[in-house]
């Protein structure tokens, strides 16, 4: 049986260690969450966008795009935003409400324009 001394044992743990630290750390920079306020605009614009396209019958993916530009996300963090929520039901439900109220007070701002 192969024996191996107690500082390569240290060394080999240090660096699985390390490597292990350095690969989440480089997935954590990548991507974030979008801050919840944030997040309750971007949907909502994409809902009207998405209302407004289909009876137009536009393509959705570069107005999506310009949504994500408009409001300095990227897709990456509109995914991992999602499954954020994903991840608590109750979450979603309390985001839900947030962005029907933004919608009807954008609704009655339009409402009293001209």
């Amino acid at each position: 049986m192969y024996k191996m001394n107690h500082h390569k044992i240290n060394f080999l743990i240090l660096s699985y260690f390390l490597l292990l630290m350095s690969l989440l750390m480089a997935g954590c920079s990548k991507s974030k969450i979008i801050n919840e306020d944030k997040f309750v605009k971007i949907y909502a614009d994409l809902v009207i966008q998405q209302d407004t396209l289909n009876s137009l019958h536009y393509k959705t993916d570069s107005t999506k795009l310009a949504v994500f530009k408009r409001f300095n996300v990227n897709e990456e963090d509109y995914k991992n935003t999602i499954n954020f929520y994903n991840q608590d039901p109750g979450r979603w439900e309390k985001f839900f409400d947030k962005v029907t109220s933004y919608l009807e007070s954008l609704r009655k701002q339009n409402a009293k324009k001209p």
